[in-house]
C-alpha cells in the first residue's frame, strides 16, 4: 500500500476528471463509459479499503484516495472508509451489487 499512497491521487484525479468528460460530452460516449468508469472507481475503493487494514493508513486518510464517481459515491464510500474488518466491507458489497 506504501507505494499506492502516491499513485491513488492521481488515478483519483484521472478517474474523476474523466467521468466528468464523458458525461459532458453524453450521448453515446456517456452510456458506454460511465458505467465502466463508475465500476473501476468502485472497485478501487474496495481494493484501498482492503489494503489499507493493518497498515498506518488512517480512516480520514483511506477515505481521500477514494475517486467520487461510483455506484458507491457518496454513502458507500463513507461506509467503506469506516470499515474495520472484510466483514463490513462485504456488507458494503452486498448492499450495493
Amino acid at each position: 500500500l506504501c507505494s499506492r499512497v502516491f499513485i491513488c491521487p492521481l488515478f483519483q484525479a484521472y478517474l474523476e476528471s474523466f467521468y466528468k468528460f464523458c458525461k459532458t460530452l453524453g450521448g453515446t460516449t456517456a452510456d458506454a463509459m460511465c458505467p465502466i468508469l463508475e465500476f473501476e472507481a468502485d472497485r478501487r475503493a474496495f481494493i484501498i479499503t482492503i489494503n489499507s487494514f493493518g497498515t498506518e493508513l488512517s480512516k480520514e486518510d483511506r477515505a481521500k484516495l477514494f475517486p467520487h464517481c461510483g455506484k458507491l459515491y457518496p454513502e458507500g464510500l463513507a461506509q467503506l472508509a469506516r470499515a474495520d474488518d472484510y466483514e463490513q466491507v462485504k456488507n458494503v458489497a452486498d448492499y450495493y451489487p
